[in-house]
């Protein structure tokens, strides 16, 4: 692996995360497309935001995004930036 270097995060987890008050519940996990894309369908009015776990070789990789409103007619992209993370 190359510092620097962008891999296309096919396969990564994405955790679908509701925010309510304090709380944080898991609503989905589900894997990226061969493009590293994921789309969060049928969402909830309400703050939710995303996090991601990518593993390559012997690398991983984990981001989160901010928290993100969703009003119900909204489309919002986000971009999720994973970072590697020290080996488990």
């Amino acid at each position: 692996m190359e510092d620097g270097v962008a891999y296309t995060a096919e396969d990564a987890v994405i955790t679908k995360i509701q925010l309510k008050g304090a709380k944080e519940i898991i609503v989905a996990k589900e894997k990226t497309d061969a493009n590293g894309n994921y789309v969060l369908n049928y969402t909830a009015k309400g703050s939710w935001k995303v996090s991601g776990r990518f593993e390559i070789e012997s690398f991983v990789y984990e981001g989160s995004s901010d928290v993100i409103v969703i009003d119900g007619t909204n489309k919002v992209e986000v971009n999720l930036v994973l970072l590697p993370i020290e080996n488990e």
